[in-house]
């Protein structure tokens, strides 16, 4: 579903949707890489770096590993924008520096996971 609102022109749908799949199984890697890999697309450099800490952070509480793959796709995401010219490139809109990234859609905020919320970064426009 959200690779096909991504597909219409729809980005914003498309992370909402992922980010409800998130919300379903905080702790399920497949939606993460899908949403790093969808920010990438659209330039969303620091959505990625977001996405990868929350995750992180979610299963460094139990104790556990992000799995290779998703290591894997994270540091092939950062080294290709790495090589783009706005690279690093503040936000337009969402978290700066130090602050919690939150989960809120264009028409509702959903729960958050665990305390934690679901990366956002502005959206794509």
């Amino acid at each position: 579903m959200a690779e096909l609102e991504d597909q219409t022109g729809h980005p914003d749908a498309a992370a909402d949707t992922l980010e409800w799949v998130i919300d379903l199984d905080r702790y399920a890697e497949e939606p993460y890489r899908q949403l790093m890999a969808l920010h990438a697309a659209h330039g969303r450099i620091d959505a990625i770096t977001a996405t990868w800490k929350l995750l992180h952070q979610l299963l460094g509480d139990l104790d556990l590993e992000v799995e290779p793959a998703t290591t894997r796709l994270y540091r092939s995401l950062k080294i290709s924008d790495a090589d783009t010219p706005d690279a690093g490139r503040a936000p337009r809109r969402g978290l700066q520096v130090g602050q919690r990234p939150s989960c809120a859609s264009s028409v509702s905020a959903r729960s958050s996971i665990g305390g934690a919320r679901v990366p956002s970064q502005g959206r794509f426009s």
